[in-house]
């Protein structure tokens, strides 16, 4: 595929592929993108993690505040032959995620859909690493 790159493009996978911990990659994409880019391609990846869950449209854009036509776009790339997504959602949630339980299953079929969108809601703020202190607490 290098044949098809700019030498730039090259360097930039080379960049990221250099980086060593959480912290670099925190920083260096923070020099490099604006907060919002970040949000948009963090974003897109939940987009994508949910499409994979199976989750349907509305209800990702209710969790993620993406559009249909995003969403849309990451399910046909999700599809697709490069594979990108498959690779990188398969390496980062492979040891934090798990089928849930017959019990988990049955508490989300008796929520109504309001109550499922807030749950989808917090958990894609629990999978971005935010704080939610409602949900701390009842940790403790």
């Amino acid at each position: 595929m290098s044949g098809y790159l700019s030498q730039n493009e090259e360097n930039l996978y080379a960049a990221i592929l250099s980086l060593r911990t959480e912290e670099e990659c925190r920083a260096f994409f923070s020099d490099l993108l604006t907060r919002k880019e970040i949000a948009e391609f963090s974003s897109r990846l939940e987009v994508a993690r949910l499409l994979q869950k199976k989750v349907n449209y509305n209800d990702i854009v209710a969790a993620t505040g993406a559009s249909t036509a995003t969403i849309s776009r990451v399910s046909k790339a999700l599809a697709g032959e490069e594979g990108g997504y498959r690779t990188a959602l398969a390496r980062t949630f492979r040891e934090t995620e798990r089928d849930p339980s017959e019990q988990e299953i049955a508490i989300f079929a008796s929520l109504d859909d309001e109550q499922r969108r807030a749950l989808l809601h917090l958990g894609a703020l629990l999978a971005r690493g935010q704080n939610i202190p409602a949900v701390e607490e009842a940790k403790r």
